[in-house]
């Protein structure tokens, strides 16, 4: 793959991981609500404070900004194996714990999901999945731009 701008790749790592929510991260939340892990929803529309958006729309918001995460941990890998590691650690440690510590704290929930195992494996397990669906879209979008750049169009 040819190189890309790194100010062309955290705009792409930006919408790969606001996508990586849409397609990824609440699927995953379908599934495990579908095996009574969870008493989340997929694609919440309930209003978050203090802005009063769409939950997911707020979900994206922060998938997209983390996405740039993903972005800077895949850097030395940009595909294969190493690439969907690296973000499916960052996923699921890194989102998982920033989930569960810092939010929580600031919304007033028990940290660490009150230690409900069905709550922490659902946001371990759909984290490390947005995690891979960020690195699967950043290749994706990453290729697609550097293709379309080679083309003339004179």
């Amino acid at each position: 793959m040819g190189e890309i701008n790194p100010s062309i790749r955290i705009i792409i790592a930006i919408f790969s991981g606001a996508l990586a929510v849409a397609f990824f991260h609440e699927p995953a939340i379908a599934v495990c609500h579908f095996l009574h892990l969870t008493a989340q929803h997929a694609y919440p529309t309930d209003r978050t404070i203090p802005l009063w958006v769409p939950a997911i729309a707020s979900r994206m918001f922060w998938g997209g900004a983390f996405g740039i995460g993903v972005a800077f941990a895949t850097a030395k890998h940009q595909t294969g194996g190493a690439c969907f590691k690296r973000a499916m650690l960052f996923g699921s440690i890194v989102m998982s714990l920033i989930a569960w510590l810092p939010v929580e704290a600031l919304k007033g929930l028990p940290l660490f999901d009150g230690l409900h195992v069905g709550e922490m494996l659902t946001t371990f397990v759909a984290n490390g999945i947005w995690g891979f669906g960020t690195a699967l879209l950043l290749i994706i979008f990453s290729f697609a731009t550097v293709n379309l750049a080679d083309i003339s169009l004179t």
